[in-house]
């Protein structure tokens, strides 16, 4: 019992001596610990909004499905987020399906409003504030985050309310755009896609232009791309920023076949499809991979990775911010 004792009392010694010294005024940690209540000033870095997250090249897929749409992906890193629209009734509903669809979660309360909310804490007025944006990331300020919409339905009803809802941000200076010639990189770049294709939504627009349609990746460099009269493709880097298909399909499997490891035959079908899209100047991305078996999925992300694209879309934030690659 007197040696229990004796050891008990040794190692809480022991102990005691390793520990920070946080009672004693004089020390470093004391300090610490109280800078900032004592200091309300000075402790508070000026766009701190998204500081110590990392950015991550992943895609939310149907983003708005989570608890807090936007916020969710941005507090992971994801650099990309999609949302699905309608046009109804003058407005921008959205949801994946018309059953889903609420007056009140529009494209502006769910995304726009937010991400410009966002991007004023990231830019705070200040006396040494200059013409340059700040984009989401307080890691890579020019870092561009990507918002990816999907028309639902008509397209020629829904571009006119985006390009509306789109102003805000627009005449903020915080979006991308293509001015005839380039384009030009600003914090917010707006890709779309489901019922845009490019005579709908690129054919004709005025200039400078604030948003890219998606490409057929399977199309690319093949008989059936579609080109202008002079022989030239219609989807490159001016008109599109990314070239993608559906997983499963761009592998020659359907979808409910994709379930185990991704062979070595659809690992080199993913590169050549990425280095087709990477030719023409296009990042690329796949949506509709596998989310269980949890190894299926696992395989087919780190593919994907391996093979270079540009996004991985997810629909499990979580796991594919944390997952050790």
């Amino acid at each position: 019992m007197r040696v229990s004792t004796l050891l008990i009392r040794s190692l809480a010694i022991t102990i005691a001596s390793a520990s920070p010294q946080w009672s004693d005024p004089a020390s470093i940690q004391h300090l610490a610990a109280g800078w900032a209540e004592k200091n309300p000033d000075l402790h508070n870095y000026p766009n701190s909004f998204t500081r110590g997250i990392y950015i991550k090249e992943i895609h939310s897929h149907n983003d708005y499905v989570h608890n807090a749409p936007f916020y969710e992906a941005l507090s992971v890193g994801a650099i990309s987020v999609e949302a699905d629209v309608w046009a109804k009734d003058g407005e921008l509903l959205v949801g994946h399906d018309e059953i889903s669809l609420t007056k009140t979660r529009t494209l502006r309360s769910l995304y726009l409003d937010p991400i410009l909310d966002s991007l004023r804490k990231m830019n705070p007025d200040t006396e040494f504030s200059q013409n340059t944006k700040c984009g989401l990331f307080g890691m890579w300020c020019p870092q561009p985050f990507y918002l990816a919409v999907d028309f639902k339905n008509n397209a020629t009803e829904i571009l006119p309310l985006l390009l509306r809802d789109l102003a805000p941000l627009r005449e903020a200076g915080y979006l991308s755009e293509f001015n005839g010639q380039e384009n030009i990189q600003r914090p917010i770049t707006v890709h779309v896609g489901g019922t845009a294709v490019y005579e709908n939504v690129i054919a004709d627009q005025p200039l400078p232009r604030y948003h890219w349609v998606v490409a057929p990746i399977e199309k690319i460099d093949t008989p059936e791309e579609q080109k202008h009269a002079d022989g030239t493709p219609v989807y490159d880097n001016t008109t599109s920023l990314f070239a993608q298909g559906h997983y499963g399909s761009m592998l020659g499997v359907p979808f409910e076949h994709v379930w185990g490891e991704t062979t070595d035959a659809q690992k080199e079908r993913l590169k050549q499809l990425v280095a087709t899209a990477r030719s023409r100047g296009l990042g690329s991305n796949f949506w509709g991979a596998p989310n269980w078996p949890i190894g299926a999925r696992n395989s087919a992300w780190k593919a994907q990775i391996e093979a270079g694209v540009a996004l991985l879309y997810v629909d499990d934030l979580q796991d594919a911010a944390q997952t050790v690659w």
